[in-house]
């Protein structure tokens, strides 16, 4: 009445606990799983994609930023412009190389 199912015993005699405990062995799977996750490195690749999405947002914010400072330089006029020294044409290469674009001439 009160037997041992045999798919319960291995070979050798002991109990295999993957069939006495199903829900114990799908937790050792995931820990497995979540164990190959990580890189030889120790970094795992969710670690990756989060510093994927922290350079995008940085890229975003950036160009968000250079676009106000587009308009803004845009909005004023010729004369206004040229009291600050640039010309209406050099208003993007100003804004995208500010302080690092050698070839421009300086008025």
């Amino acid at each position: 009445m009160y037997g041992i199912d045999s798919r319960l015993i291995n070979a050798d005699g002991s109990i295999d606990h993957e069939v006495a405990h199903p829900q114990a062995s799908t937790v050792a799977r995931r820990r497995q799983m979540a164990m190959v996750d990580v890189k030889p490195g120790g970094r795992s690749w969710r670690h990756d994609v989060a510093g994927i999405l922290k350079r995008l947002f940085a890229a975003h914010i950036e160009r968000r930023t250079r676009r106000r400072q587009i308009a803004e330089l845009s909005s004023l006029g010729p004369r206004a412009l040229k009291d600050i020294g640039i010309d209406p044409s050099e208003i993007t290469s100003v804004v995208h190389f500010a302080g690092r674009d050698t070839s421009r001439i300086r008025r």
